[in-house]
């Protein structure tokens, strides 16, 4: 699998595998255990993209993913987050249940880049629990 889609057009969150890490990774993480993936954000008519260096098992993000996936109806007046130190940023909250309405997640996406010109884009999606449970299951098969 090349590439997993949270949410919809017009505003989703793709990410990418990139197979072949560059040559300008740092050292300090052998190069044979780093982990990359592109990050591309479309909301409000606008697009961000970023590499996220991730390093081993991608940062816990799939591990993330399925702790969702599992706990989603125990989110009772909290949320889930991944990513607070990363240019991703998830947060996971279970919205509030409409009148015999169907259950769903609020995801909260941030990316943002601090290089010379620092920018920001975020915005939140609306799915369903078998939705986020497929976007883990394919989480998966992105990283292996």
């Amino acid at each position: 699998m090349q590439f997993i889609t949270i949410g919809k057009p017009p505003e989703y969150l793709r990410l990418t595998a990139v197979r072949q890490p560059p040559d300008s990774a740092p050292d300090f993480v052998p190069r044979k255990r780093r982990r990359y993936l592109d990050a591309e954000l479309r909301g409000r008519d606008m697009t961000a993209k970023v590499r996220l260096d991730l390093f081993d098992e991608y940062g816990g993000l799939v591990q993330f993913l399925d702790q969702v996936a599992a706990h989603w109806h125990d989110m009772d007046n909290w949320s889930m987050a991944w990513g607070r130190g990363n240019p991703l940023q998830l947060e996971v909250i279970r919205g509030p249940r409409p009148a015999r309405g169907p259950d769903h997640l609020i995801v909260h996406i941030k990316l943002h880049h601090g290089g010379q010109r620092f920018w920001t884009l975020e915005t939140s999606l609306i799915l369903s629990p078998e939705e986020f449970e497929a976007i883990a299951r394919d989480a998966h098969r992105l990283t292996d």
